[in-house]
Parts: C-alpha cells; sequence; structure tokens
C-alpha cells in the first residue's frame, strides 16, 4: 500500500532515529515494515538513499541503494554544542542501521544496549576528494579516493569524534603506490590522515622520484612535508600539495652545482622561500623566486625570475643581477659558470654614489643582443641580433651602434667594436657611416665613427678609437692620434 504526505517517521524518539520520505511517499510492506526514498538521521549519521527500507522485526533500517552518508560532529575546537556537517561523506555504502535491540525498541534499557544506534556496512564505502571547493576538483574520483574496509560504527548518537576510525586504502591516481591507512576526521571537518612514508621512502609518481616524510590527506588536499630530489636539486618543504600531475609548495631549495663530464653542466643555485613545482611526466622542476631571489654563482649572481630544471640542463626566464649588471631575457640556457641568452637586454647602473633609497642611474643600456656571462672567465660577450642594435649612455648623452661588446667584470670596463661594412643608421639623423651620436641638448647633432670603444664605468668616460674625423659646426677635425675620450655630461 501506497502512503502519500507522511510526515517525518520517528522509529525512535529515544535514540533520535527519523525517517524523511521523499516527497512523502511510502510503500507499505507487511509486519509493519516499509520501503521509502530520502533521508534518515540517526544520531550523528545523516543517509541520503535512493531506496531503504525498515525491517520492524529485527529493528533496523536497510541501506539498499545510499548516495551519500555523512557525519555531524561535535566542534573541533569547541566552544559550542551545535553539531557541524563534515564536509566529507561516504559514498557506494551498503548495510544497515541497528535502531535498537529487538527487545528494547521504546529504548527504555540504556544500560545494558548503550551502544546503539549502530551502523554496520558490509562491503566497501568510498570517500572521495573531487569537490570543486577542493582545488576546483582536481582530484578525479575515478583514479583518487579512499576505499574502507566494511566497519562498524556504534553509539551513533554520542559518539567520541577521536575515537572514529575507518581502516581501508588510498588510491591517488599514481602520485603514491596504493597503501592501507586509516581514515579519521580531520581538523577541516573532512575525513583524512596524516601518515609518514616507511622507510626506505614511497615511489613518487611512479619511477621518477622517492618521497620520505609526512602525507597528509583532508579537503585540503594530498599534502606532505619532506624532500624531493630530483636530478640535481633538493627542495624541501613543509607543506608540499600533490597533485596528480605535478607537486607544488614554498620551498628551501638548492641545485648542485655539476660540469659536463659528471652528467649535465648546470650551476648552483640555492633560495629561500622558493615556490617549487614538480611536474614528472614533462620531468620537468620549475623554481620561482617568491619572497627571496634566487642565489647563482657563489652567491655572485641572483634572479628575479624562474629556473626549469630537466635531465638534459637548466634554463629560465627573468632577471638576472650582478655587480652592476642587470640582464633580462625570457629564455636563459645555463652552464657550470655560464648564463647563454640568444635574446635578451643588458643594463650597467654607474657606480657613482646614489641618493638614499634611489635607483642607480643607468650607465650603459642595450637591448635586443645576444648574450653569453662567464663567470670563470671574468667576462661578458654580446653580439646584436639585428646588426644594428643601439647603445646608450645616459651619463655621457650618447648612443652608438655597435656589432658586439664585451664586459670586463673585474675591470669594470666596455668593449665595443663594430664590423664589417658601414652600417646604414636608421635613425632621424639619417647619417650613413657615423655610429656614434650625441644626444646632448646643446652638441646640435654631433656625430662621427669609431668602429672600437672602450667605455670605463669607474671614469664613466667613453674612450673612441679609429676616429678618422668630426664635423663640429661648420670645422672637420681630424684627431691626431685618432683617439676621442668623451666624459660625463
Amino acid at each position: 500500500m501506497y502512503l502519500n504526505e507522511v510526515d517525518p517517521i520517528e522509529l525512535s524518539p529515544v535514540q533520535n532515529v527519523v525517517v524523511f520520505p521523499d516527497e512523502g511517499h511510502v510503500l507499505i510492506k507487511q509486519n509493519m515494515d516499509f520501503l521509502f526514498s530520502g533521508a534518515v538521521m540517526a544520531g550523528k549519521l545523516e543517509v541520503y538513499l535512493e531506496q531503504g527500507s525498515f525491517d520492524y522485526q529485527n529493528f533496523k533500517i536497510n541501506l539498499l541503494s545510499v548516495e551519500a552518508a555523512l557525519l555531524r560532529v561535535r566542534p573541533i575546537y569547541g566552544g559550542s554544542d551545535k553539531l557541524v556537517p563534515m564536509y566529507s561523506h561516504f559514498e557506494g555504502l551498503k548495510g544497515h542501521i541497528a535502531i535498537d535491540a529487538a527487545n528494547n525498541r521504546s529504548g527504555k534499557d540504556q544500560k545494558n544496549y548503550h551502544q546503539y544506534p549502530m551502523l554496520k556496512s558490509k562491503d566497501y564505502a568510498y570517500v572521495f576528494y573531487d569537490h570543486d571547493y577542493v582545488f576546483n576538483g582536481v582530484y578525479d574520483s575515478a583514479t583518487f579516493y579512499f576505499k574502507t574496509d566494511p566497519f562498524d560504527l556504534d553509539s551513533l548518537d554520542n559518539f567520541d569524534e577521536y575515537s572514529v576510525k575507518f581502516p581501508g586504502e588510498f588510491r591517488s591516481s599514481g602520485i603514491f603506490p596504493v597503501f592501507r591507512e586509516t581514515l579519521k576526521i580531520q581538523e577541516d571537518y573532512s575525513f583524512g590522515f596524516k601518515t609518514k612514508a616507511p622507510e626506505g621512502g614511497l615511489k613518487f609518481y611512479g619511477d621518477y622520484a622517492k618521497f620520505d616524510n609526512e602525507i597528509k590527506l583532508s579537503n585540503e588536499g594530498l599534502r606532505g612535508a619532506g624532500q624531493i630530489d630530483f636530478v640535481t636539486s633538493t627542495s624541501i618543504s613543509e607543506n608540499f600539495i600533490f597533485f596528480p600531475d605535478s607537486t607544488m609548495g614554498i620551498s628551501q631549495y638548492v641545485n648542485r652545482p655539476q660540469t659536463k663530464d659528471q652528467g649535465i653542466s648546470v650551476p648552483d643555485v640555492t633560495g629561500n622561500g622558493v615556490m617549487v613545482t614538480f611536474v614528472p611526466k614533462q620531468e620537468l622542476l620549475k623554481a620561482r623566486a617568491v619572497t627571496e631571489p634566487l642565489l647563482f654563482f657563489n652567491k655572485e649572481a641572483y634572479m628575479k625570475g624562474i629556473t626549469y630544471l630537466t635531465p638534459k640542463g637548466m634554463s629560465g626566464r627573468g632577471l638576472m643581477y650582478f655587480k652592476e649588471a642587470e640582464l633580462g631575457s625570457k629564455e636563459f640556457v645555463y652552464e657550470r659558470w655560464v648564463i647563454n641568452a640568444d635574446t635578451a637586454d643588458f643594463n650597467l647602473a654607474t657606480l657613482e654614489e646614489q641618493d638614499p633609497g634611489g635607483d642607480n642611474p643607468l650607465a650603459f643600456n642595450s637591448e635586443n643582443v645576444n648574450a653569453r656571462v662567464d663567470f670563470e672567465a671574468r667576462r661578458g660577450d654580446f653580439k646584436a641580433n639585428d646588426g644594428n642594435t643601439k647603445h646608450e649612455f645616459p651619463k655621457n648623452q650618447y648612443i652608438c651602434y655597435m656589432d658586439m661588446y664585451s664586459w670586463l667584470m673585474d675591470n669594470d670596463e666596455m668593449e665595443l667594436s663594430k664590423g664589417g661594412a658601414d652600417l646604414s643608421i636608421d635613425s632621424e639623423l639619417d647619417l650613413a657611416g657615423s655610429n656614434f651620436f650625441s644626444v646632448h641638448p646643446d652638441q646640435d647633432s654631433l656625430n662621427f665613427a669609431a668602429p672600437k670603444a672602450r667605455y670605463s664605468l669607474k671614469e664613466s668616460v667613453i674612450y673612441c678609437e679609429k676616429v678618422e674625423f668630426i664635423d663640429v659646426a661648420d670645422a672637420r677635425i681630424f684627431p691626431a692620434d685618432k683617439k676621442l675620450p668623451f666624459t660625463k655630461g
């Protein structure tokens, strides 16, 4: 017999067990049994069913087809008696809720039957972590889940939250091998665990690496404190976040230097507060400076940017700083003592004292150059990519066009040269042959040709060589030794 518009059915006021029929529909069977869909509240347990049945003889609710089962628990940090709904739930639960002993349906004998109501699971149940609020559902329920063993949970109305345990096995989309663990209620009101990798560590994304430290699971994701060793690098973090395709976390980062005869040629790099991202299937580890720059070459250089480490070597992008220099590129390639870049911008700051808190004014500026900076040879070599690159000397109020130049680090000098035939200079002056131009407002477009020059950063002087002549107003001057110095200003 079908009944409609049925109010919630209080099966045991003492044990606080209530059935909420979906749309008030109930199918009455013999012996006071009935079928229903909807929800069941049993103490601190809530079960949402597509189909359930009440068995009066055994005084239990059979969970035939369950959508979700969750617990309401006391506040972990106290301060209230109001129950908090957990943010994790069981799916695929099969079993029954024993409301009370069959001879104690009234619930009067609480002394001998204090363990009721009870949840008895007769098969595996699953906890998934594919919710939108857990990193936008990155943990796919097909491969990332906790599968509980069949379990009994008694005292549903007053169980101790800290004693709730569900043994089972954890699958992590291949981040770690399948392993046994025990689910417990976590601080964020989700099901999870805190454990430590066994001695020797766990395989990490297959055979790409090993992880040997703490592993934590909750609705804050799969996390861990520990160390990742990859190629020549070591990353240590108190809070790695493990995703199916990558791991990331603010870390202490060290890359050990190597020369080519040791395998690959990579520099020494260290950093604190570094955002490390390990992408195993790409065999790639990224290290991005966040709170502090990355330090290179025995701390002689530092970087604001990101490095990419693979079994083939190290590359990067960003800004490199060393001595008075700034080198920027979208693609650096590093060797043990060398920075390479096919396309880069290079600036030198003046050595003069600056105002406190101010930036060093530029002494030299160039763009779109091929760069190689060798910290062992103590020099940087640069070549114009378009054969017509403009170099600026702001302190001297000159610009020049040169094919290539070298920076001698320890001498604080630049050596510039112009190879091949005269360049056709694309400038507003339209003066073929000249490659040095004054931009001083009082020098009326002074220009001349000098295939070689040396710039002293210490003196802020440009020493031009092989200057055949220079035109000043209506006069042409022929330097005796073909050399001309130009001081700042």
